[in-house]
């Protein structure tokens, strides 16, 4: 069973599950670009919400508009890593909670 990952815009992903009924979610991570004023070379870390079972960590690289699923994430110690979250009942995209990786020298 293989997860399908389609760009939708920069920093718009779907994600889905072939053969998996309803295990289809978009992502949006420009709200919180915009909202933690992020630029240059950082990177999103979260957990997918979906499907039970399946789940995924995923990694937007914002230097490279590019997004990846994996069942571990390695914390590259070039970047400061910190958690962060947005109220999800003001922003109603997903993910609302994430790990936010800022390189180092560009702090």
């Amino acid at each position: 069973m293989n997860q399908c990952i389609s760009k939708l815009t920069p920093t718009r992903f779907r994600l889905w599950w072939q053969g998996v009924f309803s295990s289809a979610m978009t992502i949006d991570f420009e709200p919180l670009i915009e909202h933690f004023q992020l630029k240059g070379d950082f990177k999103l870390v979260h957990w997918q919400a979906k499907p039970f079972g399946l789940r995924r960590w995923g990694v937007y690289d914002g230097l490279t508009g590019t997004y990846t699923s994996s069942l571990w994430v390695e914390f590259d110690p070039a970047y400061r890593w910190e958690g962060r979250q947005v109220d999800e009942r003001v922003v109603s995209t997903k993910p609302t909670a994430i790990v936010v990786g800022r390189r180092v020298e560009d702090d």
